[in-house]
């Protein structure tokens, strides 16, 4: 006898994963868990290195269906998934997320977060790690401003909250550990200081100075590297009372997906970090806008970029290549990459024009001498 097991989403717009027909009962477990794997969009090595383990390790097991793998081993690797196995098998999330249960401190990217450093020193490897993971995670998550925090999550996919949780503490700890001079005051995110912000794109050094220019209303920024499971490129948090931070994942590093993640992020924290809506909201490029507030940020974040007066002077509106888009850029005063990505916003999808200078890599840029 079979049964239709389905991963399913907790949103309507969010594409049906697909359904597996699997032998009713426990046989089940292990398509669900290959199943889940796929669905968060891990590889096996993603997976491994989440855990704390081996890929061989997790090869092995699902080479041979978790026929070797004890209970507990299998409890972790769906808990590590953020996977509910009932009758049927459903990813764990929501946009609006709550606070994480300490206790299910499987759930968390212990793996990922101990190559990191961020769990302290790294003793004894992986035998350590499984030895003293609730200790650890409990000590990454002391700080009292972490628990109580009003999160959203602006993704395509069901978001893997655990692993989302987890990134932002680290990217908190790492802006206290920043010297902020200025105090955050929403008004400071005046129109020409986001002209002045945007103007950056079009300077040799522009993305050199964008840390010290945030920092002049207040805001530090933080880039950390996205965690497996994750998929987001920005978030807009609340850091204590008088500072505002940004995380970037710089996910994809080119520089025509870089200034539209920035933009969200500074939308999201004029608009309604700053005003209590949310303490932190992450956001991933070109998630629908599932929410009114989205579309506030969407709308901010074009118009600083482009604004419609200037878009609609511009060549490349109708006839994109690359030469009207470096005149356009010169008549906006803006880098080649923003008025790439306001050709892509656009033209949809279909819109390839490779520019090069559009595409550098935002974290060497950022690095360079």
């Amino acid at each position: 006898m079979t049964r239709q097991i389905r991963l399913n989403s907790d949103h309507p717009s969010t594409p049906a994963l697909q359904s597996y027909a699997l032998k009713t009962g426990i046989d089940s477990i292990p398509d669900l868990l290959v199943a889940a794997r796929i669905a968060r969009g891990m590889t096996q090595k993603d997976l491994a290195e989440y855990m704390g383990l081996k890929m061989q390790q997790i090869q092995a097991y699902e080479s041979d269906r978790y026929q070797g793998a004890s209970l507990s081993r299998i409890a972790w690797v769906a808990k590590a998934l953020n996977l509910d196995i009932q009758a049927s098998g459903g990813l764990l999330g929501g946009r609006v997320i709550s606070n994480i249960d300490l206790e299910e401190f499987e759930s968390f990217p212990v793996g990922e977060m101990y190559h990191r450093g961020w769990l302290g020193p790294q003793e004894g490897g992986v035998k350590h790690l499984q030895r003293n993971s609730k200790r650890l995670v409990n000590s990454f998550f002391e700080r009292p401003d972490v628990a109580h925090r009003r999160r959203y999550a602006r993704t395509k996919q069901t978001p893997h909250e655990a692993a989302l949780v987890a990134w932002e503490t680290q990217l908190l700890r790492s802006a206290y550990s920043q010297t902020q001079s200025t105090h955050f005051d929403r008004n400071l995110l005046s129109a020409g200081w986001v002209k002045g912000l945007v103007g950056l794109s079009s300077k040799r050094d522009g993305l050199k100075r964008i840390p010290q220019y945030l920092q002049s209303a207040g805001i530090t920024l933080v880039i950390e590297p996205a965690l497996p499971g994750m998929t987001i490129d920005a978030a807009a948090m609340r850091q204590g009372e008088r500072t505002m931070a940004i995380g970037l994942t710089l996910r994809n590093p080119r520089e025509v997906e870089f200034w539209p993640a920035l933009l969200h992020a500074i939308a999201h924290v004029r608009l309604h970090v700053s005003l209590g809506d949310w303490d932190t909201i992450f956001h991933e490029n070109g998630a629908p806008a599932f929410e009114p507030f989205h579309e506030d940020a969407d709308v901010f974040a074009r118009e600083a970029l482009v604004p419609s007066s200037g878009w609609a002077r511009c060549t490349s509106r109708s006839k994109p290549t690359a030469a009207t888009i470096v005149e356009d850029a010169h008549l906006l005063g803006v880098g080649i990459a923003v008025v790439v990505g306001r050709c892509k916003a656009e033209l949809g999808s279909g819109f390839v024009l490779r520019v090069p200078s559009a595409n550098r890599d935002v974290a060497k840029a950022m690095s360079s001498e």
